[in-house]
């Protein structure tokens, strides 16, 4: 599928079990694959790789999307 950022920014970010990690910050576009910026509740932000391994699923009726953080993936304070 494809996704225009309007339709990701801003969307709830979600465990693919459904418990809640943040909001989708931005999307970026650089060569290799699209980066979503997650706004987790801690107020850290952390990229993921838009790919089917990191994004489960995108639900735009329920605005959410589904990601998996891998452990270890590294945080950063607001950009």
């Amino acid at each position: 599928d494809e996704y225009i950022d309007i339709d990701l920014v801003g969307r709830a970010a979600t465990t693919p079990e459904g418990a809640p990690l943040g909001k989708i910050g931005a999307v970026d576009h650089p060569p290799a694959s699209d980066i979503l910026t997650l706004e987790l509740q801690d107020g850290t932000y952390v990229d993921v790789p838009f790919v089917e391994h990191f994004v489960a699923d995108v639900d735009l009726t329920a605005g959410t999307v589904a990601v998996v953080l891998p452990e270890g993936l590294p945080t950063r304070g607001k950009p």
